[in-house]
């Protein structure tokens, strides 16, 4: 049977944002936070199979990303920031659990056995029952989300004169049921990127 959807995003918590030869000049105070990303869904159980093993449970979904946290975010844009002004980003936001995978379906009831003609001693048994199916393997945990105080995509520069940029931490990996590699790598945090 069909597994379950997948957490959603986090939104990102950023406060300014630039696009296409913009230019920003800040003399105050910008503050921003990222969402956690939703949950992963667990898969669900496999039907039983007719007279033979069970179908495996479906994969569990991924966990969503955590969003993103962004004190200005540039894009072949430029930024001065003067005068004491002050850039903060809050932690990233987590990323989402896993979900487990489904269990195996059980297997199917074996067939009946012949019937004893006159000539046999005796009627032939009856089939085994199927197998049951295999689990279904579990998601992977959602990436955590950045914090970074300025971003700098494309060809973007960023000026910072007698200012201060802070940051929070980037946002946990979200666990998965499997484990190890599995779980969601942590967001990173910097003051320009």
């Amino acid at each position: 049977q069909a597994g379950g959807t997948g957490g959603l995003a986090g939104h990102g918590g950023g406060a300014v944002y630039l696009i296409a030869d913009g230019a920003i000049r800040i003399a105050g105070t910008i503050n921003a936070s990222g969402e956690a990303g939703g949950p992963g869904v667990t898969g669900r159980a496999g039907g039983g199979g007719g007279g033979a093993g069970g179908s495996g449970g479906t994969r569990g979904t991924a966990g969503g990303p955590g969003g993103g946290s962004f004190g200005v975010y540039l894009y072949n844009s430029t930024l001065a920031a003067i005068d004491g002004s002050q850039i903060v980003a809050s932690n990233g936001g987590n990323g989402g659990n896993a979900g487990a995978g489904g269990s195996g379906g059980n297997g199917g009831i074996g067939g009946l056995g012949a019937r004893a003609e006159l000539q046999d001693l005796g009627a032939g048994g009856n089939g085994g029952t199927g197998g049951r199916g295999g689990n279904g393997g579990a998601g992977g945990g959602g990436a955590g989300g950045p914090s970074i105080g300025v971003y700098r995509g494309g060809a973007s520069g960023a000026t910072v004169v007698s200012s201060s940029i802070s940051v929070g931490s980037g946002g946990s990996g979200g666990a998965s049921p499997a484990g190890g590699t599995a779980n969601g790598q942590s967001g990173v945090s910097a003051t320009l990127f």
